[in-house]
């Protein structure tokens, strides 16, 4: 079994940076797709639960209250939703202009 080492405070912060490229990218995306009308309050919402999520942990990061279990896990989770953006955004459909 491999023992995985705790995240610096660099690794997560480089992830959220990557988390926020990612969803920029995706957001862009879906407001040019067909499916923009549908996904639009959807992603708002979304990004709402997001922004308070990551002040929450920027808060209990700042008051030391998160040990290295919470931190990889904090790291492991955004890793993933980096990788689930990434190929999420490859199946939005651009909406097609009408000649």
């Amino acid at each position: 079994m491999t023992v995985k080492k705790v995240p610096e405070t660099k690794e997560i912060l480089s992830e959220l940076k990557a988390l926020g490229k990612n969803l920029t990218a995706n957001v862009n995306a879906a407001l040019k797709s067909e499916q923009r009308k549908v996904v639009e309050g959807d992603i708002k919402k979304g990004l709402k639960i997001f922004t308070d999520g990551v002040d929450q942990i920027i808060k209990d990061f700042k008051k030391g209250e998160v040990d290295n279990k919470v931190r990889k896990g904090v790291h492991e989770g955004l890793k993933e939703a980096n990788t689930t953006l990434k190929k999420t955004l490859k199946t939005w459909k651009p909406v097609k202009k009408s000649k």
